[in-house]
């Protein structure tokens, strides 16, 4: 759906198409935090469909540890 956006406007507009990808679960709980082989098997997927689906980029948000 949202590589019809950009066809529509015939290359009139740069327009990106972006994946957000988000933490699971809460993650200003600390008890709640992933292993980082963990962090990577559940975003990995995530990713991966946006991969597949040519997303131009990724975004993270609410990501508030390293793992």
């Amino acid at each position: 759906m949202m590589r019809d956006v950009p066809n529509a406007h015939k290359g009139a507009l740069p327009i990106v198409i972006s994946g957000c990808i988000g933490p699971r679960n809460d993650k200003y709980v600390a008890s709640e935090e992933m292993a980082p082989t963990d962090a990577h098997a559940y975003q990995k997927s995530q990713i991966g469909a946006f991969a597949e689906a040519v997303a131009d980029m990724v975004t993270a948000l609410t990501m508030t540890n390293t793992n």
